[in-house]
């Protein structure tokens, strides 16, 4: 319907601008092209869409701010540094006062009350238990055979230029681990005994040759796996 109605509209303004051309065409060959075309621009064209443009502007209110002053709260910095064994601890200490509370309200519903006694448990440190110096000792040794892996693995297999098993000479003897540690220094080596059922494990007695002057003695443990620090 829209599109019909715009194209009545456009063939009606053609028309009447054709018969308006034609009048002023007309007036101008006739000498009332004056007239006519005062009255031409009096006339207004009517609009066919009849559509007219409003613009409107509402009325903005100030803005107001508000505020408001209070005493700032009382404030304290509080820091603690704490561990895993630190909270195990007071969960070990919550638990045990949570079994002593019950047992005497178990004990005050009976005739006869006797005290409670609890046997607290002795909490061992993990990082000086008996398991952590156990794996320490594995880890140093592993280090260890890691650095030396040439030493472990190769002196079987060393092939020395100065054997001659023919002559009698049957090469030179390089050392391959030094066993040591600091409280041996300027001590002798006394005497030597490997162990009868680890073959890893010798015992070294250290002390002094010399008779007039006493020194400590001092027995050390020590292993071909860890050659650079005594087992015991």
């Amino acid at each position: 319907m829209d599109q019909e109605f715009y194209k009545d509209n456009k063939k009606r303004m053609e028309e009447m601008l054709l018969e308006r051309m034609n009048k002023v065409i007309n007036a101008e060959i006739n000498g009332d092209g004056l007239q006519e075309d005062e009255k031409s621009k009096k006339r207004s064209i009517r609009n066919t869409f009849n559509f007219q443009e409003r613009s409107s502007q509402t009325f903005n209110l100030p803005i107001r701010h508000k505020g408001m002053k209070t005493d700032p709260p009382v404030c304290s910095n509080f820091s603690l540094e704490t561990t895993q064994w630190m909270i195990f601890d007071s969960y070990m200490q919550a638990y045990e006062d949570m079994q002593r509370i019950e047992l005497e309200e178990l004990m005050k519903n009976k005739k006869d009350k006797k005290p409670v006694q609890i046997s607290q448990q002795h909490v061992e440190d993990p990082l000086y238990s008996t398991s952590m110096k156990r794996a320490l000792k594995i880890m140093e040794r592993m280090i260890v055979q890691n650095a030396d892996e040439e030493k472990f693995e190769d002196y079987k297999y060393y092939e020395d230029a100065t054997m001659d098993r023919e002559s009698g000479n049957f090469g030179s003897v390089l050392p391959l681990w030094r066993f040591s540690n600091d409280k041996a220094r300027k001590k002798h080596v006394t005497t030597i005994q490997w162990n009868p059922k680890y073959p890893d494990l010798f015992a070294v007695g250290y002390g002094s040759y010399d008779f007039l002057k006493r020194v400590t003695g001092l027995i050390c443990c020590y292993t071909i796996k860890n050659p650079i620090w005594p087992e015991y």
